[in-house]
């Protein structure tokens, strides 16, 4: 049965939303009045002295009222007839004509706007259209043993009239109208639901915008996921579609190169379980020779402390049209089959479909990317980042076993089942919170180590979990772009401790577009990590430095690491490592293999890692690998560690 089984409802929380507010005021200004100066004496003398008081003068004795003698009405001004000219000729008075009121014009009979022939956006659908889709399906039953995942061919009619959509794919069909929309809507997706005789269906479209994330202007994404009545174990089908207003093939531009920042989503069946993923990435589009490359990160629910895996990508135009296929890599999860297409006017979005599987059945996956044409930012330094940031990298890890030893304090050392390796992680800062989280586990300020800069330390009974991180321009070559973490974690297992050490390197990743395509940069690295050697007393710490030299033309690396090993009692030892690799020509990923000098003892091992920075001025290698010649200093020693680099 299909465990934490995956709604496309479950979809929605794989985009992170954010929301803004603003507001304002006003006010006003008044006046008032000044009061009048008091008047003084006139002159700028002395005040004069107060006279005395007047006498008071009797009342007068009243006369008798006089007769009123009555006025006369004035004689009225007669109206004048004539006016004396020049001449002394008289003028008559000329008659006023009042101005004539003008007639209004009519108004002309409004045209009425033309009818609507098609749809020009998904902003606004106005007339039926079915629209050509591509689509990848994931099939499930029961036990989950016979998932299968395909590209196929789907359909999506909108009616203009219902305002409900019928969704076509190989194998079934249905339509959702607006009294179908479910409550689990939002402001990033339109869900529908039905249920019938044969099941559920339940369908999450993208919902149209200009900006953000999963929201564009002519291509949508959408998922389809059916639950058949009769079996109880989860999601039997799930599909994964983009349809919309798709470029004319006469519109398609055919010289330059353009670039694409993409949004991923979809599904992932991880042995017996189905999880939604989400992620971003970007596409790069050689338009004259008619070539794609595709990249990007997927954070992934199917595991804790490696929670995401990187995937890339090309693809080929379909000859003189807007369409295109190709294939994608899903890192160690699978290969398989992407298709898709350009849409608007002029290629601004591009929308395509996957479906990987891996060699023994245990991985399945389908999703879309959707994105706009843009150009690359100008990134920001590890200095300039606040608030919360997820940072993509390789890392470096090892575990083995210790036991205490004799008096000393020191410890046995022995691998685990030979566990070294390396491979993608991610490493969460919130530097707004002071607090980073890995393998599952927050580190706040509450588990800071006092005295030893960016430490955390947690305590979970007797086990011990320790993270370090070398903050912004702290590392001996002051990068700029990248840095590193070490997590160690010690588990006790009766009188023995399970230990696993982590070296993590981090930044700013540079735009698979923005890494040099012509000309060599040469690195000069620091190397930070720790060795072991089985069946001796003690591990080492390992630091050292390196160098290596990138043809980007050719896509090659050569390089020498050379690290040095200090035990607990002080005494080290320096070896020296040739580097011989590759740079990926679809993503921003160099890989390559590690060997000892001729006479300088047997040494099998390996390195991948990227670049960091707007124009590839850091690189950073995670490696590991083993000495195998006897007798040596550094015979049966495993090495775990990275090297971070900065371009001269």
């Amino acid at each position: 049965m299909l465990k934490n089984s995956v709604s496309v409802v479950a979809l929605a929380a794989c985009a992170v939303l954010s929301a803004c507010s603003g507001g304002g005021g006003g006010g006003g200004i008044g006046s008032s009045g000044s009061a009048a100066p008091a008047s003084g004496a006139a002159g700028g003398g002395t005040t004069p002295a107060p006279s005395p008081a007047p006498t008071p003068t009797p009342a007068a004795i009243p006369s008798p009222s006089p007769t009123a003698t009555p006025v006369a009405a004035p004689t009225p001004t007669p109206t004048p007839t004539e006016v004396v000219g020049g001449a002394g000729m008289p003028m008559p008075v000329p008659t006023i004509t009042p101005t004539p009121v003008p007639t209004p014009t009519p108004e002309p009979t409004p045209t009425p706007a033309p009818t609507p022939t098609q749809n020009t956006s998904l902003l606004s659908l106005v007339v039926s259209e079915t629209f050509k889709a591509d689509g990848a399906t994931l099939s499930t039953r029961s036990s989950g043993a016979s998932a299968t995942t395909a590209t196929a061919p789907f359909s999506v009619a909108y009616d203009a009239e219902t305002h409900g959509y019928t969704i076509t794919g190989s194998e079934r069909s249905q339509t959702f109208a607006p009294a179908d929309r479910a409550a689990e809507s939002s402001d990033l997706l339109d869900v529908y639901e039905r249920t019938g005789a044969s099941g559920t269906d339940v369908v999450a479209l993208t919902r149209a915008g200009t900006s953000g994330s999963y929201r564009y202007r002519y291509v949508g994404a959408g998922y389809w996921q059916h639950l058949d009545q009769n079996d109880d174990a989860g999601p039997n089908g799930i599909d994964a579609f983009t349809y919309g207003i798709r470029t004319p093939d006469a519109a398609m531009p055919r010289t330059g190169t353009a670039n694409y920042a993409l949004d991923v989503m979809g599904v992932h069946q991880l042995g017996d379980g189905v999880f939604a993923m989400s992620g971003q990435g970007g596409m790069v589009v050689d338009l004259a020779g008619g070539e794609l490359r595709f990249y990007g990160k997927v954070v992934d629910g199917a595991g804790a402390e490696d929670p995401s895996f990187d995937f890339t990508g090309n693809a080929v135009l379909n000859g003189a049209t807007a369409g295109f296929s190709g294939s994608i890599n899903a890192g160690g999860y699978g290969r398989g089959a992407a298709n898709g297409s350009f849409y608007g006017p002029g290629a601004e979005e591009v929308g395509l479909t996957f479906a990987f599987n891996n060699d023994g059945g245990t991985s399945h996956g389908v999703g879309t990317l959707t994105g706009r044409s843009t150009v690359d930012p100008v990134l920001e330094t590890l200095s300039q980042i606040v608030g919360a940031r997820s940072f993509y990298g390789t890392i470096a890890r090892m575990g083995w076993t210790a036991q205490t030893g004799s008096g000393d304090g020191s410890e046995w050392q022995q691998l685990t089942n030979n566990q070294a390796d390396v491979l993608p992680s991610a490493l969460l800062a919130d530097r707004t919170n002071g607090s980073y989280t890995y393998a599952g586990r927050t580190f706040t300020a509450a588990d800071a180590l006092i005295g030893a800069g960016e430490a955390y330390r947690q305590m979970d009974g007797s086990d011990q979990y320790t993270l370090r991180v070398a903050g912004p321009g702290t590392t001996a070559l002051q990068l700029t772009y990248s840095s590193f973490a070490d997590y160690e974690s010690r588990i006790a297992s009766g009188a023995r401790t399970l230990v696993e050490r982590s070296w993590i390197a981090f930044g700013v990743e540079t735009p698979l577009s923005a890494i040099p395509r012509s000309g060599t940069g040469n690195y000069a690295a620091e190397i930070h990590g720790n060795a072991i050697r089985s069946l001796n007393v003690g591990a080492y710490d390992m630091t050292g430095t390196g160098d290596w030299t990138v043809a980007f033309e050719q896509r090659t690396i050569t390089g020498t690491l050379r690290p040095t090993f200090t035990a607990r009692d002080g005494s080290s030892v320096t070896g020296s490592l040739t580097m011989r690799g590759q740079l990926s020509g679809s993503s921003n990923y160099l890989s390559g293999s590690l060997t000892a000098p001729t006479g300088k003892g047997l040494f099998q091992g390996f390195f991948t890692g990227g670049f960091f920075g707007p124009g590839a001025q850091e690189s950073s290698v995670a490696f590991t690998g083993t000495y195998g010649a006897a007798g040596t200093l550094l015979d049966g020693m495993t090495i775990n560690g990275i090297a971070l680099g900065k371009r001269q």
